[in-house]
């Protein structure tokens, strides 16, 4: 792309040959037959002459516009979570063992101090490749956990708010805990990207396949940077992740932690909407964050709990123009 990019610049006479860049590119080329019979044929056409420089500008304008300069951005993926097998609950539900064990983990950071000893004895020993990544997610793990233990030093130092020291007292805490809370979402952009790394040694396959061991080691990233990437506001990267973890996990839909993360992720996302003035995305975001909350609530709490029915009551009063609540009419929790 760039070079093609050189190549017609310095055709054209855009700007001069550079020896670093277009080492094995004769300068004489903006003298080519070529482009002196293009510049012909166009005057002869139009019915007008062209100088050099003009020349060139018209030609490096019908370039941009035949070839894009950047790749477009990929699509946010809220139509895979408009799917309705993605949203919809299966009517079965997990036994109550089964919910224990995916709250226990989902449950941070309870869930980085005792699940970790059974993927270690769980070693494939004839795979480098994944003893490199299970090396990666225990030096992560660590961090994490040395984060922990100075977060508890830091949360002890900070008095409650009825605290009669001098205001100057005062004022050192509350500078205190603004910079240990740009710490923590800094710890939390670290941790997503080291859950990350294991992630991407694990998806290149050289790990061997998908299954067993490995499976687990995924997993087990993956929620973690879920739910790292969460706290430290990658709220795009978390979509895709969860998206992810649908896909490799075949209860995904039965686990109220997967809907709550949905929706806590598109919350964020439909403030930012708002506050952008797009509407019809807000709109649409809204109508999403409902319906995945009110998963959450039906999963955790039950369809006949209280914080279901009257989250429920309200999400239908708030509801959009878009809103599936208002689509389908009036609905009994």
């Amino acid at each position: 792309m760039f070079l093609s990019f050189a190549l017609l610049a310095g055709a054209l006479g855009i700007f001069p040959c550079k020896r670093r860049m277009l080492s094995s590119i004769p300068c004489n080329l903006r003298a080519t037959s070529t482009v002196l019979h293009f510049r012909s044929v166009l005057s002869l056409v139009t019915g007008r002459r062209y100088a050099p420089r003009k020349f060139s500008a018209l030609l490096l304008f019908l370039f941009s516009l035949t070839v894009p300069l950047r790749a477009e951005l990929p699509d946010s993926g809220l139509d895979f979570y408009e799917l309705q097998k993605v949203f919809q609950i299966p009517a079965r539900n997990l036994s109550v063992e089964r919910a224990r064990e995916i709250e226990e983990m989902w449950a941070y950071p309870e869930n980085i101090r005792g699940r970790f000893d059974e993927l270690v004895f769980r070693k494939d020993h004839s795979s480098a490749y994944y003893r490199r990544a299970l090396s990666m997610f225990e030096k992560t793990r660590k961090e994490d956990l040395e984060f922990l233990e100075y977060q508890r030093k830091v949360y002890r130092t900070l008095p409650e708010d009825d605290d009669p020291r001098p205001m100057s007292a005062r004022e050192k805490r509350d500078a205190l805990r603004n910079e240990f809370a740009h710490k923590k979402i800094r710890h939390h952009e670290m941790m997503a990207d080291g859950y990350n790394q294991v992630l991407k040694l694990l998806d290149s396959g050289k790990a061997g396949p998908m299954d067993g061991a490995n499976n687990d080691l995924y997993l087990e990233a993956l929620r973690l940077n879920i739910v790292h990437a969460s706290k430290g506001r990658r709220y795009s990267d978390v979509l895709w992740k969860l998206r992810r973890y649908y896909q490799m996990e075949s209860e995904a839909a039965s686990q109220w932690p997967f809907h709550f993360y949905v929706a806590s992720t598109l919350t964020h996302l439909h403030r930012r909407a708002k506050a952008g003035q797009d509407l019809e995305k807000a709109y649409r975001l809204e109508s999403l964050k409902d319906r995945y909350t009110l998963n959450y609530l039906e999963l955790r709490y039950g369809r006949d709990s209280y914080q279901y029915r009257e989250t429920f009551q309200r999400l239908r009063r708030e509801a959009g123009p878009m809103h599936f609540l208002r689509k389908a009419g009036p609905l009994v929790p």
